[in-house]
């Protein structure tokens, strides 16, 4: 007989969760869940009442792991945030999404801790994390608070997935989001140095009689921080006045000054 056809292969699609952020048809979702759409096919909002919408992308940012996409429609019902840093560890938290390719499912659990990081390889970790569960698909749907507000971006971590959940916080997603929509992509000012926690270096804590600080152990050439004053050695203490006793604290307070902006060390 005849031998059949080889099955045409499968096109996969990746899937996963956003919301509206304003209503002239802005859409915010994680990065991961666009980075490989088929230019050919691009990338389709499905929403609740079924209406599907073309999505033009707007600006990606793989650092936080957000990215705004757009629709060409007007008045949609727009999130209200809310304040992420005036949350507490305890109060209730739903998170909106479709996991598993499942329509619409609502999970519900506490705020459990606030700035989670060293969770991925980025620095720009700064994470909710909730005992809701967010499975593969609810990435990039809305974290809520109990008035419905938006408190953050859910976003499933690799390997992170047993009874924790973590969310972007909405301060962090709404400045990101905004620098998209505004510039297309997010500017970030940087010194340009290798960097340690002296804390986590007893012996260099005893040779130097300093408890806490930043011990800056690089600064590349040409960079911002090789036109200062800043030597190899120097351990930093505080930031304009702002104390620092990680390399991460210092990378956060890099992270909210403006490129160009002069501080004291």
């Amino acid at each position: 007989g005849q031998p059949e056809p080889d099955p045409q292969p499968r096109l996969e699609e990746s899937e996963g969760s956003g919301f509206i952020i304003r209503e002239d048809g802005y859409i915010l979702t994680n990065a991961h869940v666009v980075e490989d759409a088929d230019p050919e096919r691009g990338v389709v909002a499905r929403t609740k009442d079924g209406k599907r919408w073309p999505l033009t992308v707007v600006g990606v940012d793989d650092k936080t792991d957000l990215a705004v996409l757009k629709a060409e429609v007007k008045g949609l019902p727009a999130i209200e945030w809310g304040d992420s840093d005036k949350m507490r560890i305890g109060e209730f938290v739903c998170g909106i999404g479709a996991p598993f390719e499942l329509d619409y499912t609502l999970t519900v659990g506490v705020l459990s801790a606030k700035g989670r990081s060293n969770l991925t390889d980025t620095i720009y970790e700064d994470y909710l994390q909730t005992d809701a569960a967010i499975n593969p698909g609810n990435s990039g749907g809305p974290l809520c608070d109990l008035e419905g507000r938006v408190v953050g971006v859910n976003t499933l971590i690799n390997g992170l997935s047993r009874g924790l959940s973590f969310a972007i916080p909405a301060k962090l997603a709404r400045e990101v989001s905004s620098e998209l929509i505004a510039n297309g992509r997010v500017v970030r000012p940087w010194l340009g140095v290798r960097i340690s926690t002296l804390g986590e270096e007893p012996d260099l804590q005893r040779i130097m009689g300093i408890e806490k600080g930043v011990l800056v152990k690089t600064i590349e050439p040409d960079a911002p921080a090789s036109r200062s004053e800043l030597r190899p050695t120097d351990v930093i203490v505080a930031i304009d006045g702002q104390e620092v006793e990680t390399a991460r604290d210092l990378q956060k307070s890099i992270l909210g000054k403006a490129g160009g902006q002069t501080g004291g060390v």
